[in-house]
């Protein structure tokens, strides 16, 4: 089925849609919360709030905005957000490890995005340092949950700058702003952490 027709019939509160939805991003939507929230089950539960969210408010989506699956995750971090306002947990668990080479994206006049990179970082990633990784992990877990999102947006799951501003409600030249700012933050941190292990 179309994607268009699988959203109408939707609508139509057809069982068989809703089925169909789930099991096509379904996993992606959990994955995306779980590498925010450090429990499985509240993973779980708020795919879940998504999906049931993203039904009942069917009928607001707008195929000229963004597509379905960008439009599922902007309702899951919203879910998620709410999630720790609401419990006050303590920010985001990690688990992945950082490998993007340390890219981070510059927001030049012009408005275009390029692409850097730090040398150092990355040569330090390369080697497969156990202490380097661990520092790193420890450095990302410092980060606020909005911060992190960011990160995980744009280098773990690749998402363009201009679907990633769409889910967390931002402009584009906003989001290169932020993105630019938690990097070098990250980068900072990282080296800061090093110098005291004497590991660099």
């Amino acid at each position: 089925m179309e994607e268009q027709n699988i959203i109408t019939e939707v609508m139509r509160d057809n069982p068989e849609a809703y089925v169909h939805l789930m099991h096509r991003y379904g996993q992606q939507v959990f994955t995306f919360i779980a590498r925010l929230v450090d429990n499985e089950q509240e993973a779980e539960e708020l795919a879940q709030d998504t999906f049931i969210k993203a039904f009942r408010h069917i009928h607001m989506y707008d195929g000229g905005k963004a597509s379905f699956s960008t439009w599922l995750l902007r309702i899951a971090y919203h879910e998620t957000m709410n999630h720790f306002r609401h419990r006050k947990l303590p920010t985001v668990y990690l688990a992945d490890v950082f490998t993007d080479g340390g890219r981070y994206i510059k927001e030049e006049e012009n408005e275009s995005f390029v692409m850097v990179e730090d040398e150092e970082l990355e040569q330090g990633l390369s080697t497969g340092d156990h202490a380097r990784i661990q520092c790193l992990k420890r450095c990302i877990e410092l980060l606020s949950v909005e911060e992190r999102s960011v990160l995980i947006l744009y280098y773990f799951d690749n998402h363009p700058v201009q679907d990633i501003a769409h889910i967390l409600g931002l402009k584009p030249t906003t989001l290169a702003s932020r993105l630019y700012r938690i990097r070098r933050k990250l980068y900072d941190m990282i080296k800061n952490e090093m110098k005291k292990s004497k590991t660099l």
